[in-house]
């Protein structure tokens, strides 16, 4: 499933749903604890080489000194 490009929280969202119907199933006797396929089911989390970290081209976002003195004066004159 990581081929796809999901987020873990996403996959782990699924699980989760997918445990609590089984979960329910079994309580409701539609099927054995046994045969509960999301029992021992974990998500792995997928771990970054160094070569990905390295090659990770996310821009650092910061505000220029006149931004920054814009949005501290407007700050300043918002208080309650």
């Amino acid at each position: 499933m990581f081929d796809k490009g999901y987020a873990h929280n996403t996959l782990d969202g699924i699980h989760s749903t997918g445990r609590m119907i089984f979960k329910k199933a079994v309580e409701l006797g539609i099927i054995k604890p046994e045969l509960n396929p999301t029992a021992f089911a974990t998500i792995p989390k997928r771990i970054e080489t160094v070569e990905e970290i390295g090659n990770n081209q996310d821009e650092i976002k910061f505000l220029e000194k006149d931004e920054l003195i814009k949005f501290l004066r407007t700050a300043k004159g918002k208080r309650p």
